[in-house]
């Protein structure tokens, strides 16, 4: 099934996690569970979410959802990453501000760009790395609590969400690419409509594009259709809402676009291996 190819075929990602090493181009988005805590130790290297592409430099601290259809699209030679995994329902336990939440919930980014933190963030995730590779349930445990610190010392220098947005906006930045700047443009149309009625002629009209042409594009800019996209982006609203509201699965259905509970029971399962039902009870009891 299509929703399928949104996986990788590198090592899983799953619940805590670490790997660092030379970043790898994604050929098409991918999504997963869990929060991802990122620290560049070189180069520079842009992610693709939607409808924005967010460039990350040596020395910044980038924590966001993964819920939400993400892409490695470009770096520089020398760019060298660290990834820390970990799932969601930590997040929603830890004592951090309701803006932070909200604000990964929505599939924005955020970033640290006090440079000046680099130096401790590396040695801490070298010695993340080696608690579990050790594999010994006291290394873990401090490492959860290592890692509970350093997120909650995110959300303190987080700036205000208006600051923040205005932030994330200096950090796009446009890289011409075969037509990946329509493609990108159609995405961001999607993102703020995947709720609402659509078709793929509304999609390639924002941009003036022919229908099957738009479609062919995105698809080859992407690696998934358009209808695959809107899929995970409604799932990942439904998860948001899942997890922040006591809205009943009809509803969350409606709101997230999918029509009915069928086509949302359907939509969820396969791209989350599990049921809206059990799904919110893990992240209320995890």
């Amino acid at each position: 099934m299509e929703l399928d190819s949104l996986r990788t075929n590198e090592e899983p990602l799953y619940g805590l996690w670490s790997r660092h090493g030379d970043p790898l181009l994604m050929e098409f988005p991918h999504r997963h569970n869990e929060l991802e805590l990122n620290l560049l130790e070189r180069g520079s290297i842009q992610y693709l979410f939607p409808g924005r592409r967010v460039e990350i430099q040596k020395g910044q601290l980038f924590l966001f959802w993964a819920g939400v259809p993400h892409q490695l699209v470009w770096r520089t030679q020398d760019a060298y990453i660290h990834w820390l995994t970990f799932p969601l329902a930590w997040l929603l336990r830890w004592r951090l501000s309701e803006g932070l939440i909200q604000s990964l919930l929505r599939g924005h980014p955020v970033i640290n760009a006090d440079q000046s933190t680099h130096p401790a963030a590396l040695v801490a995730f070298y010695r993340w790395h080696a608690d579990l590779a050790a594999g010994t349930d006291e290394r873990q445990e401090i490492l959860v609590l290592e890692l509970q610190a350093r997120t909650r010392r995110l959300d303190q220098a987080r700036v205000p969400s208006t600051e923040e947005e205005r932030a994330l906006h200096l950090n796009k930045k446009s890289v011409p690419a075969d037509g990946l700047g329509k493609a990108e443009r159609m995405a961001q149309f999607l993102s703020e409509n995947f709720n609402l009625e659509w078709s793929p002629v509304d999609a390639a009209g924002a941009v003036g594009l022919h229908p099957n042409y738009a479609m062919s594009l995105f698809q080859r800019a992407f690696g998934i259709s358009m209808v695959t996209y809107v899929t995970q982006l409604r799932v990942a609203m439904a998860q948001k809402l899942l997890v922040t509201s006591s809205m009943d699965i009809l509803e969350i259905a409606m709101e997230c676009g999918f029509g009915s509970t069928s086509r949302f029971y359907a939509a969820f399962k396969t791209v989350t291996a599990t049921t809206p039902h059990r799904y919110r009870r893990s992240m209320r009891s995890g």
